[in-house]
């Protein structure tokens, strides 16, 4: 079962998909070409249906395998730092 409030992107080259899987009770997707359109203002999908194909078939295989986790790593850190984290509405 995909995750159902997680944003999800693949880029490939030029080519970003990006996927909302909770958008309106409906799976959406969007493709951008990241050279002609940095700002991501014109999804690309009906276009350039072979990309969007692809990306989209090759993101709902990563998702679906449940591959995707939350990247972390441990540190240690000082208890001024854990004040200061706290101090600044970090942590409680």
């Amino acid at each position: 079962m995909l995750n159902q409030k997680k944003l999800r992107a693949v880029i490939d080259g030029d080519w970003k998909l990006l996927y909302t899987p909770a958008h309106e009770e409906a799976e959406h997707f969007e493709l951008y070409n990241l050279r002609e359109d940095p700002d991501e203002l014109v999804d690309f999908s009906v276009q350039y249906p072979r990309e969007f194909s692809r990306l989209k078939e090759l993101l709902l295989s990563w998702v679906s395998a449940d591959t995707v986790t939350a990247y972390t790593e441990s540190i240690e850190i000082s208890r001024g730092e854990i004040e200061a984290l706290k101090a600044l509405g970090y942590i409680q």
